[in-house]
């Protein structure tokens, strides 16, 4: 194909071949054989969690809680030093439960 919904076309087939897609992902997720220059694993490993519609309302907490906590550096270096250390903290908001 060239042209249509991708999704639809991952949905569809049954391998799917990416050099590199983020639609590698979406083929992941929907179960698909996939063949990448990507590693495969790698992948795997970072795929969203998948609960039942509940992700919003996750990352809503954890940014609410990250808007509560300490205030703002004054410069976009210690923002993201600051950002990255709250977020290790958080980190268990993540997990299924």
């Amino acid at each position: 194909f060239t042209s249509g919904n991708t999704n639809h076309m991952i949905a569809n087939c049954e391998l799917l071949i990416v050099k590199y897609s983020s639609t590698a992902f979406v083929g992941l997720i929907l179960g698909k054989e996939v063949h990448s220059y990507f590693d495969i694993e790698e992948l795997k490993k970072l795929l969203p969690l998948q609960n039942n519609g509940t992700s919003a309302e996750r990352i809503a907490r954890v940014g609410m809680r990250l808007m509560e906590s300490d205030p703002e550096p004054a410069n976009e270096e210690g923002f993201i030093k600051s950002l990255l250390s709250r977020l290790k903290s958080y980190k268990n908001s993540f997990k299924a439960t």
